[in-house]
Order: structure tokens, then C-alpha cells, then sequence
């Protein structure tokens, strides 16, 4: 179940320019640690938890030294993680400069169809109080919880800007 609260904000254009508008903004219920993660996925294994550490710390070393190197890594049935990077335009390609007009690369993540796809068909949403997402859980609920077919706008607007095309920017 993934909670969220209304925020609002001001339209500088369009038709409702100059109007106050509210969309939802995801609300995390916390972090889950990394020794609990991997507890979690040698409970559902033959390995150990040592042996789920271990893999995941070699995907890591793996992932960043093909980035590097300028690939892009596929990860099964998670997706594919890939360098990406933006640049300032230059009237003339003589005047462009790397150190100068390239910023930092990043790494993206962007979830297979089938791994986005079964994460869509399985959230439902809850509606908080946006002063119990500033406190952590000190507020009231509203007994508001639906599938995302039945929610009113639901993923026009996650407080993201990958929201909508199962981008994860990095």
C-alpha cells in the first residue's frame, strides 16, 4: 500500500495558470535496511544471508565498472541500469569544451515491463494527512485506501520527474 498526501502549488501556464493546484506526493513508510533486505531474500532462498551480502556487494563492483566503461547492464528481470549524462549547448561545436559543458554523469535504472508492470497490478493507495508526512506517522488517517484503477488521478503526478514512464533516475 503506497500512502500519499495532496500537495498544492501554483500554475505559472496553461489553463490553469495563476490557480492553485493539488496533486498526490508519495509518502515513504521508511527505509528498510540493508541487513534486513537481505535477511528477507535468504528467508525466501537456499542461500544465506552472507552469501545474499556477498552477491549484492560483487552486483554493485560489477554494475559500476561496465557503466565505466560506457555499457549498459541488464539485471534479469529488474531491468537494465545505464550512464546517461546532460550537456549546455554551444552555438559552434569549435567553442564546446567537456570539462566546461558536460555535467556529471549519473547512473539510471529503468525496470523491466514485466517487473513495472507486476509492481502496478499489485499497489493500492492510502491517503494521509500532509502533516503526518512531515511527522512521521504523528496524524490521522483517512480511511481512504484504493486500488489505482479506482483513484482519481492516480500516477498523473508522483512529486517526480520520471513520474508515469517507469524511469528511475539515479
Amino acid at each position: 500500500m503506497l500512502q500519499y498526501h495532496l500537495s498544492s502549488r501554483t500554475t505559472k501556464v496553461g489553463k490553469n495558470k495563476g490557480k492553485t493546484v493539488y496533486y498526490a506526493q508519495y509518502r515513504t513508510r521508511g527505509l528498510i535496511p540493508f541487513d534486513v533486505f537481505c535477511r528477507e531474500v535468504a528467508d525466501g532462498s537456499t542461500v544465506d544471508v552472507a552469501d545474499v551480502k556477498a552477491v549484492l556487494s560483487r552486483l554493485h563492483t560489477v554494475i559500476t565498472r561496465n557503466i565505466e566503461r560506457g555499457f549498459s547492464v541488464e539485471v534479469g528481470e529488474l531491468g537494465n541500469f545505464r550512464p546517461t549524462f546532460g550537456s549546455a549547448e554551444v552555438l559552434d561545436p569549435k567553442d564546446f569544451d567537456i570539462t566546461k559543458h558536460v555535467r556529471s554523469p549519473k547512473i539510471t535504472f529503468r525496470p523491466r515491463p514485466v517487473f513495472a508492470q507486476s509492481l502496478r497490478a499489485n499497489i493500492g493507495f492510502e491517503r494521509v494527512e500532509h502533516s503526518e508526512s512531515k511527522d512521521k506517522g504523528k496524524g490521522s488517517k483517512k480511511p481512504n485506501s484504493t486500488k489505482p484503477s479506482t483513484e482519481q488521478g492516480a500516477g498523473e503526478h508522483s512529486g517526480s520527474p520520471s513520474a508515469g514512464d517507469g524511469h528511475l533516475g539515479i
